[in-house]
C-alpha cells in the first residue's frame, strides 16, 4: 500500500515520511503555512507514536533480535544510536523534571538514564541501582576559526558543529579544491579522514539550492 502523503512505500521504513524529512531540511516547496503547519502536526503525532512503541521494544522483544540489531548498528556505525541518544537528551532539557529530584536539566538527565538502566536491567532479571554523574561543559565557538584552521586537523565535535550550524559545504568544496585529505580526530574512535574524492562524493548528493549558511 502506498504512502499517500508521500506516492511510496517510505513510511514502512521508519518513523518519519520522506514529506517529514523534507520538512526537516527546510524543503517545503510551495506549500502554504497552514499545509506546513498540518505537516509538522502529524510528524509529531508519528513521534509520539513511535516512542511508545519503544515501550514495547524494551519489555518484549527478544534478545536474539536485539543481538541481530546490535551486529547491524556496528557493522553500519554508531551514529544512529548517538542520534537517537541526542534526541532524547533534547527532549529532556523541555522535560518538567520527570523524577523530581534535580532542577537541573542536565543532572536531571542522568536521573533519566539511571532509572532507563534499572528498567532494563529488570528485564534481563536483575535488581539494579544504577548511578550516573553528568558534567557538561558548553562553548559557543568561533565558526570562522574553525573553518581557518580546519585544513590542519579537525575534531569530529568540530566537524558536527559544522554540519549543523552551516560551514559543512565550505569546508568540503575547499577540500576537494586543494585535493587535501582533512583529518578527522576522534576521542573515543579511531581518528578519520575525508578525502577530495569523498568531499566530491557528499557535494554531488546534495540538493543545487541546499543552503550553508
Amino acid at each position: 500500500m502506498d504512502n499517500k502523503e508521500t506516492g511510496n512505500q517510505d513510511r514502512f521504513e521508519g518513523i518519519l515520511t520522506q514529506d517529514d524529512r523534507d520538512l526537516l531540511t527546510n524543503d517545503h516547496g510551495d506549500r502554504p503555512s497552514s499545509t506546513v503547519r498540518d505537516m509538522r502536526y502529524r510528524m509529531r503525532s508519528r513521534i509520539k507514536r513511535g516512542l511508545k512503541d519503544f515501550n514495547y521494544l524494551n519489555h518484549a522483544l527478544a534478545d536474539d533480535d536485539i543481538e541481530i540489531l546490535a551486529e547491524n548498528i556496528q557493522d553500519r556505525n554508531v551514529g544512529s544510536l548517538l542520534s537517537n541518544i541526542g534526541f532524547i537528551y533534547r527532549i529532556n532539557q523541555y522535560l518538567d523534571n520527570p523524577f523530581g529530584q534535580y532542577s537541573d536539566a542536565d543532572r536531571a538527565f542522568g536521573e533519566l538514564l539511571e532509572v532507563a538502566v534499572e528498567e532494563a536491567d529488570a528485564v534481563e532479571g536483575y535488581l539494579t541501582n544504577a548511578e550516573i554523574e553528568i558534567s557538561i561543559e558548553r562553548q559557543e565557538p568561533d565558526k570562522s576559526q574553525i573553518l581557518e584552521n580546519a585544513m590542519d586537523g579537525i575534531s569530529y565535535r568540530e566537524l558536527q558543529y559544522l554540519q549543523v550550524q552551516g560551514g559543512y559545504v565550505s569546508l568540503l568544496e575547499k577540500i576537494a579544491e586543494t585535493d587535501t585529505i582533512l583529518q578527522v580526530r576522534r576521542e573515543r574512535y579511531p581518528d578519520q579522514a575525508i578525502t577530495p574524492q569523498e568531499a566530491e562524493r557528499i557535494l554531488s548528493r546534495r540538493r543545487p539550492d541546499e543552503a550553508d549558511e
